[in-house]
């Protein structure tokens, strides 16, 4: 811990300025590779990471062994000599890596609230004029003390470090925006609404609900004439996928670890794809218009599914989809196709897209529900294996099919003719008899649903 008798060939103030800028620069680089682990981080951002520490790095290494390398022994002119060069060498690389390493480490900076980015500017400005003038002052070689403790300077830079990188590795949203962290009083989500007072998402889980003040609500404008942003809920109600108003990507979430990943780059409003999870939420299907992409949200993994227009569902060995899109009667051939999660087509049957359909969460029965009857059929061969007629209260339109309970119950939506009796009801499929989801309310605007809760529970 005591430093050895040794040569200083850059100033003090020089030297202090490197430990900072480096500290700093290492930190924000570090800080990328620890948000890799629980969110999708973009190759730009890695690039200049890996540069930012390969910088670091090389200096550091350069200027050790120029205060080690042995002097030829000769005349004290000679030797003078020798430490002037060594000494002008130091100088600049400690001054030109400082600023290299500072304006390399904020290319690998995540999305910043608008109070982040003065502090960015002046630190990546500030330090390197700082640097620039201990460069022009004259400076002698000296003989550095010895039995100094050395911990001080080494201490002061990790703590630096620290507290660059710890607010950074959580990637830092807007002001006044409510963060994942907030969420862990949601064991699960049972389902996600717009509140058309507060212009938010919020998650209802069973203790109640929460506001999403980092999901975008609403694409091209503002208010509840525009078109809703995107948000999909896994089955297991424990993953979810939103538009993120800071940095405009589409962001998969995991409710109790708080981890997340970027699943696509910044988006413009009319490119934003539709997701859909599956039950597990490992696997994310993102829907546009040039066609449709699933994603392993374990190893990243994109695959393109050609020919597909329209997902009916994931399950844990591949999903369901059609060829064509939801249509009204009379539309053309349309096809209903089941495919692994590598994308290789299994099995194709003619489908109407007219069906309101839903898929279970083991991916091997379609629900097909009608204004009177809910019909079971197998997706990979169009089989039908049952049929009942739908006991529901009076309804003008056939009911939507919204997801699958723990006891495979299917959870539908029905318009009333101004009648008390629930909008929201689980219907048995074998039988077609249905009881009301009553803590569920009936005034939720374009509503999502994750975890169903079961006729006990309700």
């Amino acid at each position: 811990m005591r430093r050895r008798l040794d040569v200083r060939l850059a100033p003090p103030r020089l030297t202090s300025l490197w430990r900072l800028g480096a500290s700093i620069s290492v930190a924000v680089a570090l800080s990328a590779v620890a948000r890799s682990y629980g969110m999708e981080v973009g190759v730009r951002e890695r690039l200049y990471a890996v540069l930012t520490l390969g910088v670091v790095l090389t200096v550091h290494l350069i200027v050790r062994d120029l205060h080690r390398r042995a002097l030829v022994a000769g005349p004290a002119d000679l030797v003078g000599a020798e430490l002037a060069i060594r000494s002008g060498s130091a100088r600049s690389l400690l001054a030109t890596g400082t600023t290299i390493a500072l304006w390399t480490a904020s290319g690998s900076l995540p999305d910043l609230p608008d109070l982040g980015q003065p502090a960015v500017v002046l630190i990546a400005l500030g330090l390197p004029l700082l640097v620039l003038g201990t460069v022009t002052d004259t400076w002698q070689v000296t003989y550095a003390l010895s039995g100094r403790p050395a911990w001080p300077a080494p201490a002061a830079t990790l703590l630096a470090a620290a507290l660059t990188a710890t607010p950074l590795v959580w990637a830092p949203r807007e002001a006044g925006e409510t963060r994942l962290d907030n969420w862990y009083a949601l064991p699960h989500a049972r389902f996600a609404d717009l509140d058309q007072r507060s212009g938010a998402w919020r998650l209802w889980g069973p203790e109640g609900g929460i506001q999403v003040g980092q999901a975008r609500a609403y694409l091209s404008g503002d208010g509840t004439a525009a078109r809703p942003a995107p948000l999909a809920l896994s089955g297991d109600g424990r993953h979810v996928v939103y538009l993120d108003r800071a940095s405009r990507r589409l962001v998969l979430a995991h409710l109790l670890s708080r981890r997340e990943r970027h699943l696509t780059g910044p988006l413009a409003d009319e490119a934003v794809p539709e997701p859909a999870l599956s039950h597990d939420g490992r696997h994310v299907s993102l829907t546009t218009a040039a066609g449709v992409e699933l994603i392993d949200a374990t190893t990243g993994a994109r695959t393109p599914l050609p020919g597909v227009r329209r997902v009916l569902g994931l399950g844990p060995d591949g999903g369901v989809a059609t060829t064509g899109l939801a249509a009204l009667p009379g539309a053309p051939d349309t096809e209903l196709v089941t495919f692994d999660h590598s994308g290789k087509v299994r099995t194709r049957v003619r489908f109407d897209p007219t069906l309101r359909v839903r898929l279970s969460p083991d991916g091997r029965t379609l629900a097909v529900v009608t204004r009177n009857e809910i019909v079971t059929m197998d997706p990979g061969t169009g089989e039908v294996r049952g049929r009942a007629r739908l006991r529901l209260p009076t309804h003008p339109d056939a009911p939507e099919p919204l997801g699958w309970d723990e006891e495979s119950h299917v959870l539908v939506r029905i318009d009333r003719y101004g009648q008390d009796k629930g909008t929201y009801h689980l219907v048995d499929p074998v039988t077609g008899k249905s009881r009301p989801l009553r803590d569920i309310p009936d005034d939720l605007w374009n509503p999502v649903f994750g975890k169903v809760p079961s006729g006990e529970d309700s």
